[in-house]
């Protein structure tokens, strides 16, 4: 993955992010666009972690390690408390949503990032992943 991919990809996360955020005035559709901001961010992040972590600075890893470590901790203590605890508290909605935004706006901010991060040998590395 050359820079100007990692470029289309920070733009494309832009571009639905601020979608999610303009289109708050309506009850679901920012739902809806926030389920598929984060489903996409997933899966770059596990591209990123799988087939980029030799090419990535270490200061990233870090960032993205710290991104990984609060998306398992956010679905886990969710599991907890909604399936082995039973809560259900209006209150817990803050969070809920409040939390995912916060975690799209910080993979947004890692992803525009690795735009300055000397992607060396990215095609070397990405060739040896597809002929694997």
């Amino acid at each position: 993955m050359n820079k100007k991919a990692v470029k289309v990809l920070v733009t494309l996360q832009m571009i639905l992010l601020g979608a999610a955020l303009l289109t708050s005035v309506t009850p679901f559709i920012p739902l809806i666009l926030a389920m598929v901001v984060g489903g996409l961010q997933l899966l770059l992040g596990a591209v990123y972690v799988i087939g980029f972590w030799n090419c990535i600075s270490s200061s990233t890893k870090q960032m993205l390690s710290v991104y990984w470590g609060i998306v398992f901790a956010y679905f886990g203590g969710g599991y907890i408390l909604f399936e082995i605890l039973n809560v259900n508290d209006e209150l817990l909605l803050i969070p809920a949503i409040g939390i995912p935004i916060g975690l799209a706006i910080f993979f947004v901010f890692i992803t525009d990032k690795m735009k300055s991060d000397k992607l060396v040998h990215v095609d070397e590395h990405l060739a040896d992943i597809i002929d694997a």
